[in-house]
């Protein structure tokens, strides 16, 4: 879980029950953070979207929970998802996916460039397609692990498969969640 405006994680057992451990510390320097918007876990940790310090960091949480890698280059991460040895992250204000290699933090390529408005939620189903909250747009956007265009859907509004600012997203037993923000709701749709 994220202390977002203590700039800290916090650790906690699959039944919500708090571990009293947490890493993290507010500030700019390495192993730092600026208001943490997200995280997604690792085989030995977790990758953290340091939002308003411009980077993405990878912690291995076995043990003492220690700083692995920090990438910067970002304007606004809000999200990030892993699968298959790649990191997505929603690079928001540059509209676009960047994949990462979990190994290095390296970039390995990006998806959506000049197709997306405002990137704040990021997921991948089971068949490796992206799924992207186009925020900005009050759109979801689907495109392959390639980066090809499959579908958008979604307007304005607040009927079922309509929002107000979707953001971020998961992807969990076969559905799609959507956090869409100022309709205060979850949106939840099945994926085939």
């Amino acid at each position: 879980m994220t202390a977002t405006k203590n700039g800290r994680t916090l650790e906690f057992t699959r039944d919500g029950d708090p571990t009293g451990r947490s890493f993290g510390t507010q500030g700019t320097a390495s192993g730092q953070f600026r208001r943490v918007s997200a995280v997604a876990s690792t085989a030995s940790g977790v990758v953290v979207a340091d939002t308003l310090n411009d980077r993405i960091q990878l912690w291995t949480t076995v043990g003492t929970p220690s700083l692995i890698w920090s990438t910067g280059g970002f304007d606004t991460p809000k999200d990030v998802a892993v699968s298959n040895g790649t990191v997505y992250v929603a690079d928001t204000s540059n509209q676009r996916i960047v994949k990462l290699s979990l190994a290095t933090g390296s970039e390995i390529g990006t998806i959506g460039v000049g197709k997306l408005h405002s990137t704040e939620g990021v997921a991948i189903d089971a068949g490796g397609d992206v799924w992207v909250s186009d925020t900005g747009a009050n759109r979801l956007v689907e495109f392959s692990a390639a980066g090809t265009l499959i579908r958008t859907f979604g307007s304005l509004g607040s009927a079922h498969g309509q929002f107000d600012a979707p953001g971020h997203l998961e992807v969990f037993g076969g559905k799609l969640y959507v956090m869409d923000m100022f309709n205060d709701r979850l949106e939840v749709f099945g994926l085939s």
